[in-house]
Formats: structure tokens, sequence, C-alpha cells
């Protein structure tokens, strides 16, 4: 996540620290993160069947209101998706640039279907290579066959809300967004992940 910032400089570009691409883009993951995990944890408690069980750990933060309450967030879990979806967000900006600027065609219609091809991707190997025999005492799905199938179209939602607004973020050069900015872009796609959620909970119920 501090790679970047400790391998460029970019004072000689007239940026600060807080001015990079690296900074914001962790501003705004912190921001999409910290709602996906003290909100939307509470779906997959309740609508997709995830069970943590660490009784080892004190620190805990997660909604009040949101969810049955049954089960607690640990808050080493913010800073464990931090890393992930910075990770899964750069890949897609990746792969949805690369669709832009192709020259193909057919390039616009390709790109709604890439995102959801990359969300669906990550959520399904997160879901796959998280929940594995080696930690199952601690977290794991009480149907894990269902949650692949549906349960990772469900947690797809989280990026199809949150890509296409990231893939923006000074994307193009003339483009220089401040913080304020970043901090409302990230808290727009958090509402977007909420209402897409709420919105397949009513239609689908719970998957356990």
């Amino acid at each position: 996540m501090a790679v970047p910032a400790l391998i460029r400089d970019e004072r000689p570009l007239g940026r600060r620290w807080y001015q990079t691409y690296w900074f914001k883009a962790n501003l705004y993951i912190g921001i999409f993160n910290f709602a996906a995990n003290y909100f939307g944890t509470e779906y997959f408690f309740d609508v997709l069947g995830m069970v943590y069980d660490y009784p080892m750990i004190d620190l805990n933060l997660d909604a009040t209101l949101v969810g049955s309450g049954e089960q607690r967030v640990p808050l080493i879990m913010y800073l464990l998706t931090q890393a992930y979806f910075l990770t899964y967000h750069t890949t897609a900006v990746i792969v949805l640039r690369r669709v832009r600027t192709s020259g193909l065609p057919i390039g616009a219609m390709l790109w709604p279907v890439l995102l959801l091809a990359v969300a669906y991707f990550w959520a399904w190997m997160e879901t796959k290579t998280m929940a594995n025999p080696w930690i199952e005492s601690q977290f794991y799905y009480k149907d894990m066959e269902r949650m692949l199938r549906y349960g990772s179209l469900f947690y797809s939602l989280y990026f199809i809300a949150s890509f296409p607004i990231f893939y923006h973020l000074d994307e193009r050069r003339d483009t220089d967004w401040s913080l304020t900015m970043t901090a409302a872009a990230a808290l727009s796609a958090s509402m977007i992940m909420m209402f897409l959620l709420d919105f397949a909970a009513a239609i689908f119920g719970p998957l356990t």
C-alpha cells in the first residue's frame, strides 16, 4: 500500500505526498473499505452465511442497527481489506483502461461486460481462497458451494458499485482530484453499494 510512496518522489512534478495518486487511491479505498466492513459485512453474516469465530480478538467494529448483531467484525479485517481492495481496484483499472484505449469498435460494449467479469472474478477468487480448510475453525461459509455460485455474484456488487467511480481517479492528464473530491467519490460508491446489497437481499433472501 505504501510502496509507491517509498520508490517514487513526485515533488519534481509539483505534487506533495497528499496530492499523489497512491495517497488518493488509499484514501478512496480506506473510506470504501470502512463502509464495506462496517455495514456490508452484516449482509455476509445474515444473508450469505459467513461465520467469523475469533474469540481471541477483543477489538471489533461494526454497525449497531444493521444486521442481527450475532457476530462482530474484528478490527484487523479493515487492514486486510485495504490491501485486497487496492489489488482488485487496480486490476480493474488496468483492464478497463486497456479496453478504452484499444480502439476496438465494440469497446463501448465490452467495457460494462468486462466490468462485471472482473468484479465477479475477484469476488469468486476471494471466496474460494479465503474460506479454506486451514482456517475453517475461524472463518467459513455455512454453504460454500452456494456461496461460490450465488454469493459471489452478491459480493461482486461491492465492485460493480465502486470500480467505475474509482476508474476515473486522476485517469486523464488534465484531471487532478482533490482530497475532498476523492472522499466524496468513495462515499458515493459506498452508498451505491449499500443500495445494491439491500436490493439483492430483498430479491434473493438469505442464501443459508
